[in-house]
């Protein structure tokens, strides 16, 4: 495919999530940041979203993967773009401990919004493809836990239930997150034993209750961390590192920084 080709094809799904209810925030958050989008073949994942020391926050897409998929994928990214621009916080920043929580939680919520998004876009077209976009994420009990909880005729924008139930789900799944865990305590690792820890140490910032919380915002006024069904995110189901091999790393890397003895 020619390097127009994929302009194009970018550009058809950046329309596609602009002309989406619940996309077209994302779209715009991305147009605040000056966000570039670029289609690669290599990558390990449908897409990624990649903010460097220097420039403007960037989303991959993986070329390889078809129209469906990568609507979704794009969806996920950009509600990270969101994210970054709304807490201001890096994960670097913060403990490892606070920094898997704070992961963690990101995580659940791009999931749940972007399956949101493939909903909406589905209901709007009527073409079922975007309801197994997500599939290549192993996401499809995130999507059915959204859908079972839908109430007829409510905007998605204001029903907080469904995205309450994908919220949660994504944690059900135990080796999805630890898949997450593993990544952020590597990426924890490489950050703090490079030079770019002076510019961003370790535990310089905490994450606070209400910055949580607002990771869930739908629209104005609108939160699904929020009041009746939020779930409660002091659990230890949100924070606690049970798999071994992970907690095994979380130790090494807490040892390798001179945090624990």
């Amino acid at each position: 495919m020619s390097e127009n080709d994929l302009d194009a094809r970018i550009d058809r799904l950046a329309q596609m999530l602009q002309g989406n209810a619940l996309g077209k925030p994302l779209v715009e958050f991305a147009i605040l940041q000056e966000v570039e989008i670029h289609m690669m073949e290599n990558l390990g994942r449908p897409a990624y979203f990649a903010k460097p020391f220097m420039g403007p926050p960037v989303i991959y897409l993986n070329d390889r993967f078809d129209d469906y998929t990568l609507f979704v994928a794009l969806a996920h990214e950009a509600r990270h773009c969101a994210q970054d621009m709304c807490l201001q916080t890096l994960l670097y920043e913060l403990s490892l401990e606070e920094a898997i929580y704070l992961n963690r939680v990101l995580e659940a919520d791009a999931s749940a919004y972007s399956n949101a998004v493939a909903y909406q876009q589905y209901l709007d077209t009527g073409d079922e493809g975007f309801l197994k976009g997500m599939e290549v994420y192993k996401e499809q009990d995130i999507r059915d836990a959204f859908i079972k909880m839908l109430t007829p005729g409510k905007p998605l924008l204001k029903d907080k239930a469904p995205f309450q139930a994908a919220f949660n789900q994504w944690f059900s799944r135990k080796s999805r997150v630890n898949h997450y865990d593993r990544e952020l305590i590597n990426g924890y690792s490489k950050f703090q034993n490079s030079f770019l820890s002076a510019f961003f140490p370790a535990c310089s910032t905490k994450i606070t209750k209400g910055l949580m919380r607002s990771i869930g915002d739908l629209s104005y006024r609108v939160n699904y961390l929020r009041g009746k069904g939020a779930p409660d995110l002091s659990l230890a189901m949100y924070k606690t590192v049970n798999n071994p091999a992970n907690q095994r790393r979380f130790q090494k890397t807490l040892r390798k920084l001179k945090i624990v003895s």
